[in-house]
């Protein structure tokens, strides 16, 4: 078990104008598309060609494949310097 995965997280929704925010286990909202998301995003991250990424994942170009990655920006940033360091 993984504790993590259990603890609850707020998700807020809105229907009418009026929101409404209900906790949930973390497991409940990981989808296959959270999944997916994930894996592109952390092989971008690892360097690899996103030419490369959509052979793997079936997106039918590398923009389509883009709009899937979601890289903070610190993340980008700590691998560049990572880059540099090793140099």
């Amino acid at each position: 078990m993984i504790p993590e995965l259990h603890k609850l997280t707020p998700k807020t929704t809105s229907a009418g104008g009026v929101l409404n925010t209900i906790d949930y286990p973390k497991y409940a909202l990981v989808s296959t598309h959270t999944a997916r998301r994930s894996f592109v995003s952390n092989l971008i991250l690892d360097g690899i060609p996103a030419h490369n990424i959509c052979q793997i994942t079936g997106h039918s170009s590398e923009q389509m494949l883009l709009n899937y990655c979601k890289v903070k920006p610190r993340e980008s940033i700590s691998k560049v310097l990572d880059l540099f360091s090793s140099k």
